[in-house]
C-alpha cells in the first residue's frame, strides 16, 4: 500500500497532468450531487452563491491542500482518502467520458460513495457555516428579505399576511417604488437608490430563490414557498421594524461576493430609512399647515377633514371673486380660475380622503405602519386645495391694499368705488369677511 508521502507526490503530478480546474469542479459537482441539500437544510441558492451560478463563475465549495488556487470552505487534506477520491473521479472524466461506464467502473464508484459517506456531514457543515447565521437563516437571505420588505412597503405595500402574499405563484417581482407625487428629498434619493442599484434586484431575487423549494439548482420558475422558515424570519425581523442594523457587520469576513449583494443595501436602509421617514413626516406636516391654518385645526382635527369643508370653502372662495368683479378689482383675482374653484369642489371627496390619510401618516408608530401610509400619501390629491389657497392668501393681500386705498375725491364727486360696495349683496360681504378671517389666520 502506498504511504501518505507517495500519495501526496502522486495527488500533485495528477492534478498538474489532468486540469486542476476541471478536477476541482469534478469533486465540486459530484459533491453537489450527491447530497439531497434541501433534506439537510441548505436551499439551492445558499449551494448556488458558493459553488457559481453561472458557467465560469468562481466555485468555493472545495479546496486541495497545495493544488488549489483560491479558497474554499472545505479543505481536503493531501491524504489516501482525497488521492483515491480524484483517481476515481479522473476515471470518470477521461475513462468514461463523463459517465460511470468503463471497465470496473462499479469499484471507483463504490469508493467515491464511501468517500461521501464518510464526509457528508463535514461538507454540510462547512456549507452551513461558510456564512454568518442568524437564529440558523444565512444572514445575506434575511438581509435580502429586509430589502424586499421594505421595497414593497416604499411601494405602499401593508405587511399583513406577508408569507402568503410577498411572492405570488409565477411571479416573484415587486412593485418598484417610484418618484411620483410631491415626496421630501430624502424620500426621492432613496427611491432613485433603491431603482438604480443592481444589488436591489439581486435581493428581490435571492430572497425568493432562498425561501423557494425547487428540484434541483437550476432557476426556478414556479414557486412553492418553504412557508415555516419564510415565517419565521419574516416574524423576527418584524421585531426590528424589518431593518438589519448589523448588516454591514455582518458581511465583513464573507470572501464570497454573490452573498454580499444583499447585504449593502439592507445597511443602506437600515441607516437612512428611519431618517427619511422622519423627514418625510415633516415635509408632509408642513405641506398640510395652511389647510391647518385656515380651517383652523390642530393635527389630530385633519383626520376628520371632511369633503364639506372643502365643498364650503370652495362656495366662499367663488362668492369672494364675484364680489372682488363687483367692486372693480378684479385685478386682485385675476389668478383665481372659476374653473379651478369648481374642479375643486368636485373633487371633493378625494381632496379630503388624501387630506385624511396625510394626517394619519403623521401618527408615531412603527416603521411598517408609518412608511406603508406615507407611500400611500398623495400630495398631488391636495395640490388644487393647497393651490388654492395660496392664491386665495394672496389675493387677499392685493385686496386689503386695495379697497380701503381709495385717494380722497374732490367735493362732490361720487367715488364709483363707494357706489360699487354699496352695492355688494350681504352675502358676498359675509364671504369677503370670512376670506379675511383665513388671511389673518394664514399669516400667524
Amino acid at each position: 500500500m502506498a504511504n501518505h508521502a507517495d500519495c501526496r507526490k502522486s495527488l500533485h503530478i495528477n492534478l498538474y497532468a489532468f486540469q486542476r480546474k476541471n478536477i476541482r469542479n469534478d469533486l465540486s459537482n459530484f459533491v453537489c450531487s450527491a447530497i439531497n441539500w434541501q433534506e439537510e437544510g441548505v436551499p439551492f441558492d445558499h449551494l448556488n452563491k458558493i459553488v457559481g451560478e453561472k458557467a465560469g463563475a468562481a466555485n468555493h465549495l472545495l479546496e486541495i491542500e497545495r493544488c488549489s488556487r483560491g479558497e474554499g470552505i472545505y479543505h481536503l487534506p493531501a491524504c489516501l482518502d482525497t488521492y483515491r477520491l480524484i483517481d476515481r473521479l479522473l476515471k470518470w472524466r477521461h475513462l468514461g467520458q463523463c459517465s460511470w461506464k468503463f471497465a470496473r467502473a462499479e469499484e471507483a464508484l463504490y469508493d467515491a460513495s464511501c468517500w461521501l459517506y464518510k464526509h457528508k456531514d463535514e461538507v454540510v457543515q462547512a456549507v452551513k457555516d461558510s456564512t454568518a447565521n442568524i437564529d440558523g437563516l444565512s444572514a445575506y437571505a434575511e438581509c435580502a428579505l429586509s430589502v424586499t420588505v421594505c421595497c414593497r412597503m416604499l411601494a405602499g405595500g401593508e405587511t399583513q399576511k406577508l408569507a402568503e402574499q410577498l411572492f405570488t405563484q409565477d411571479d416573484f417581482s415587486l412593485p418598484a417604488p417610484s418618484i411620483s407625487g410631491v415626496h421630501s428629498k430624502g424620500w426621492n434619493n432613496l427611491i432613485s437608490y433603491i431603482n438604480k442599484r443592481p444589488e436591489v434586484s439581486e435581493s428581490l431575487k435571492i430572497a425568493h430563490d432562498y425561501f423557494n423549494i425547487t428540484q434541483s439548482r437550476k432557476a426556478a420558475t414556479k414557486t412553492f414557498l418553504n412557508l415555516s422558515t419564510l415565517q419565521g424570519c419574516l416574524d423576527r425581523l418584524a421585531n426590528q421594524e424589518y431593518l438589519v442594523t448589523k448588516a454591514e457587520e455582518l458581511g465583513k469576513d464573507d470572501t464570497i461576493g454573490a452573498r454580499k449583494n444583499s447585504l449593502i443595501p439592507a445597511n443602506q436602509l437600515a441607516k437612512e430609512l428611519p431618517k427619511v421617514v422622519a423627514a418625510e413626516q415633516n415635509f408632509l406636516l408642513e405641506k398640510l399647515r395652511p389647510i391647518m391654518a385656515t380651517f383652523d385645526l390642530q393635527d389630530q382635527d385633519l383626520r376628520d377633514f371632511s369633503a364639506e369643508a372643502v365643498v364650503d370653502f370652495s362656495a366662499a372662495l367663488e362668492d369672494f371673486a364675484k364680489a372682488m368683479g363687483r367692486a372693480n378689482k378684479n385685478v386682485c383675482v385675476a389668478k383665481i380660475k372659476l374653473s379651478q374653484v369648481r374642479t375643486l369642489r368636485k373633487e371633493a371627496v378625494k381632496i379630503a380622503a388624501a387630506v385624511q390619510r396625510g394626517a394619519t401618516a403623521l401618527l408615531p408608530g412603527k416603521m411598517q405602519v408609518v412608511l406603508p401610509r406615507l407611500a400611500q400619501t398623495s400630495l398631488n390629491d391636495i395640490t388644487p386645495l393647497l393651490d388654492l389657497l395660496k392664491l386665495t392668501e394672496e389675493s387677499l393681500k392685493k385686496a386689503a391694499i386695495a379697497m380701503p386705498g381709495e385717494p380722497s375725491a374732490p367735493k362732490g364727486y361720487d367715488s364709483p368705488l363707494a357706489k360699487d360696495k354699496a352695492q355688494i349683496p350681504q352675502k358676498a360681504k359675509l364671504a369677503l369677511e370670512q376670506l379675511d378671517g383665513i388671511g389673518e389666520a394664514m399669516s400667524l
